[in-house]
């Protein structure tokens, strides 16, 4: 993700987890103007989906003033508007995966596979803009070629 935002021209980015979406939280803090960010990582599209209204509630343009984006790319991702541009990750594959894995447990099995890597691929939608310099020229597009738009 962080790839595909500097792509789009987004030098100052920050990542929150999940637990700084609640009021009051740092989040809040953060959140509010000063703008000292152009781009926000969540780790969840749920969080993101919940930034975007708190965003949007406090007269935050989503992607003209801020561009947002989640990790799962589950229902929210497709019902908030701006619809949400994420990082999609197959959970049944990642659920069967866990299960495998609990089966050579209870088995007192050895452990095949400690470090299970499943594949995820960038899902560009409508919450992040391309920035553009001080003279209103696009930035690097070198990456955005290779991102899947749904």
């Amino acid at each position: 993700m962080a790839r595909y935002l500097l792509s789009m021209g987004h030098h100052e980015l920050i990542f929150l987890a999940n637990d700084y979406i609640l009021p009051g939280t740092e989040f809040t803090r953060l959140a509010v103007p000063p703008r000292l960010f152009t781009a926000v990582v969540f780790s969840s599209d749920y969080y993101a989906a919940e930034a975007i209204s708190y965003f949007q509630e406090q007269g935050i343009r989503i992607p003209e003033d801020l561009s947002v984006t989640g990790f799962d790319d589950n229902i929210f991702a497709r019902l908030i508007r701006p619809r949400l541009t994420t990082i999609h990750q197959d959970v049944s594959r990642k659920g069967q995966a866990a299960v495998d894995l609990l089966v050579e447990i209870l088995h007192k099995e050895t452990i095949s596979n400690r470090h299970i890597k499943l594949p995820v691929r960038l899902e560009v939608r409508e919450s992040v803009q391309r920035r553009t310099d001080e003279n209103g020229s696009a930035r690097d597009d070198s990456l955005a070629g290779s991102t899947r738009n749904r």
